[in-house]
């Protein structure tokens, strides 16, 4: 639908945009906070696998988990049964998210994460990296019900990156999906060919809201 495919492309290209007039606020003075990555997508799939590399690993460092919940106890109680679904929960992993790990209620769809603005300057100003895995996996679903979550959230969470000087860096977990089907002809994407010739080669909701 070549309708589709030029929405698709503006869509990307608005992306730029909300750059322009970001507030920032000055990260180069010395922070007396211990570091802090702040996380997405905590109680999917790959958020959880990456929460609890987190949690194993011997840095000094805390780790902020944004989860959909109506308060931080509760979004706890998600993140920690999302663990146990996948048979990552122990002891150790309980004992690290008590004491290591942070929730905060909040929802990547929605503008400045649906965070509080004293929350959102407080991530802004102390967190060290940004690890964004969330996302809504529905690959039957058209592009325009994942958009705010998949379009709208990447957008959200670069917002965040930008907020500050010098920016936060950005760890953006996604898919190779975005590129033409592994069973056609081309098997090699470079990292200087135009991605809008790979529009019109995607055929999920899915697929199209990540290439965004």
């Amino acid at each position: 639908d070549p309708e589709l495919w030029e929405m698709l492309i503006k869509d990307a290209d608005s992306g730029c945009l909300l750059l322009e007039e970001q507030p920032k606020i000055d990260r180069s003075v010395e922070n007396k906070h211990e570091p802090s990555i702040f996380l997405t997508g905590a109680t999917g799939h790959i958020g959880a696998h990456t929460l609890v590399s987190l949690l194993e690993s011997e840095g000094n460092f805390s780790v902020i988990a944004l989860v959909r919940a109506t308060n931080p106890l509760e979004g706890e109680g998600l993140v920690m049964k999302a663990l146990t679904s996948y048979g990552l929960m122990n002891e150790s992993i309980e004992a690290a998210i008590k004491s290591r790990c942070t929730v905060v209620c909040g929802d990547i769809s929605r503008t400045l994460l649906d965070l509080t603005d004293e929350e959102y300057w407080n991530v802004a100003k102390n967190c060290s990296c940004i690890v964004h895995c969330a996302a809504m996996v529905k690959h039957q679903q058209p592009y325009f019900a994942l958009k705010n979550a998949n379009v709208g959230g990447a957008k959200e969470v670069i917002r965040l990156s930008a907020s500050s000087t010098p920016s936060i860096p950005l760890i953006f977990l996604s898919t190779i999906a975005v590129f033409r089907n592994w069973n056609d002809d081309v098997k090699r994407f470079y990292e200087d060919d135009d991605a809008t010739a790979e529009v019109k080669h995607l055929k999920s909701g899915y697929t199209q809201s990540k290439w965004v």
